[in-house]
């Protein structure tokens, strides 16, 4: 939870909550809502609250459901968390690229995504493999131990 507080104190939210109207029993709107989808990212800001590095009062993006909906609420936590798509390793490694590429150094881009330079470094090197081992490498046809292999020798035409 702290990281992605911190998180969230660098960058900002990125992405909101989803809640609907808690109702009471005759079926009456209470004035409070329920998080169905994003109470991790809630939890987070409420730390950062707690912590009195942001205000209280400040806006969150929240997608308002229907609380009517014949969906149910925990559809909607289950759907967020079940379409949620890892991302590849190697879509961490092209972005540290590009980061560096913009003159972030090893520290900067290690801070900003809670992993040690050493990592960062590691990524970079494994990002630098020939373009078309990274590309079996997307298509999962060998897999990272095997890509790091290749990172002994530079030589783009040798690891092909």
């Amino acid at each position: 939870m702290e990281e992605l507080a911190e998180d969230f104190a660098r960058r900002g939210l990125l992405q909101g909550l989803s809640v609907r109207p808690v109702l009471a029993e005759d079926g009456t709107e209470t004035g409070t809502f329920e998080i169905p989808a994003g109470g991790q990212r809630f939890h987070a800001v409420s730390l950062l609250v707690k912590q009195k590095r942001l205000n209280k009062t400040l806006p969150i993006h929240c997608i308002v459901r229907d609380a009517g909906s014949a969906i149910l609420a925990e559809d909607d936590s289950l759907a967020e968390n079940m379409q949620r798509v890892a991302l590849h390793p190697l879509d961490q490694f092209c972005a540290f690229v590009a980061l560096r590429e913009k003159s972030q150094g090893h520290e900067e881009i290690a801070a900003a995504f809670f992993v040690t330079p050493q990592i960062v470094k590691q990524r970079l090197k494994l990002a630098s493999v020939a373009p078309a081992l990274l590309g079996v490498y997307a298509t999962d046809d060998i897999t990272l131990e095997q890509l790091m292999a290749f990172t002994v020798n530079p030589d783009h035409e040798r690891q092909v």
